[in-house]
């Protein structure tokens, strides 16, 4: 049996998105977050405005070349951090990967 999920707010769990990161990410308005669009949903309600996330679900605004350069940063693909650069993010905020993943 897994256990209960603490309610962040109403209708939101805290094992599914990164409540604890958040205090942290306040300590630095200034940074640009890349996360998935998921978490970018999530830290744009709990930091607004005070700090500006890169990423959101919004992705159809962002076009194609866009989502695909997200992609490639997600999956760590060569020179994924030259992308985050020339975006100018400083900061990423992304789940732990899974041990069965790193295999």
């Amino acid at each position: 049996m897994r256990p209960r999920a603490r309610a962040v707010s109403r209708g939101i769990r805290s094992e599914s998105f990164p409540a604890a990161a958040v205090d942290r990410l306040r300590q630095n308005p200034s940074a640009r977050i890349f996360t998935f669009d998921q978490w970018g949903d999530y830290l744009i309600y709990r930091l607004y405005p005070g700090t500006r996330v890169f990423v959101d679900g919004r992705s159809d605004f962002y076009g194609d070349d866009f989502e695909e350069q997200c992609r490639e940063v997600l999956s760590v693909k060569y020179d994924w951090e030259k992308t985050l650069d020339g975006f100018g993010v400083d900061t990423i905020c992304c789940p732990p990967v899974r041990r069965w993943l790193a295999r």
